[in-house]
């Protein structure tokens, strides 16, 4: 991990391996863990700076996301993002992610099942420059007619976000809970 950071983020390198050490030596760890996998490491490495190490993959995943529609709005011919229209793509992600998850595990859309989706939550972005907007950020993949989230965490996070939403909103979880294994396991 500290050869990755050094090589990766001369710079910040010192600084995210000790804040990564002290999440290990307190008992934490959650962060640290996550540092021992690839994808997790290049994460945090490209995220973590002065503001800290997230609290835990969800923050992290939150701060990808927040990056890449930063990005997009700031850079050359990119899309500006207004506030309105942020909280929009994340809600609409966030249906898309559900809906997806209720369905299977990575599921995967067709293009105007997608549009339908997208198009009946919101009104501030149409669903097509949505779907665009998705690709250069690097959320959304599109590939002919289908379409899926980039990569099968980013849908659970959005899908999450749903959950934690309902949660936050006191509705009732109880069909949410599925544990099929229990049946043969016990």
């Amino acid at each position: 991990i500290q050869d990755f950071l050094q090589k990766r983020i001369p710079e910040r390198a010192a600084a995210l391996w000790k804040a990564l050490q002290k999440d290990r030596d307190q008992g934490n760890g959650k962060i640290y863990d996550l540092a021992q996998i690839p994808f997790w490491l290049v994460m945090l490495a490209r995220l973590s700076g002065t503001s800290g190490l997230p609290h835990n993959r969800a923050a992290l995943l939150e701060r990808f996301v927040e990056t890449w529609l930063d990005h997009e709005n700031n850079r050359e011919g990119g899309h500006v993002i207004h506030d309105a229209q942020r909280q929009a793509i994340l809600d609409s992600l966030t249906e898309l992610a559900w809906e997806g998850l209720r369905r299977s595990q990575n599921y995967t859309f067709g293009k105007q099942e997608a549009i339908r989706i997208l198009s009946a939550r919101q009104k501030q972005i149409s669903a097509t420059s949505l779907i665009t907007l998705g690709q250069d950020c690097s959320l959304l993949n599109l590939e002919g007619e289908t379409l899926r989230f980039q990569h099968q965490l980013l849908q659970e996070f959005f899908a999450a976000r749903k959950f934690a939403l309902q949660f936050t909103a006191r509705k009732n979880l109880r069909s949410r809970w599925r544990t099929p294994w229990r049946r043969w396991k016990f």
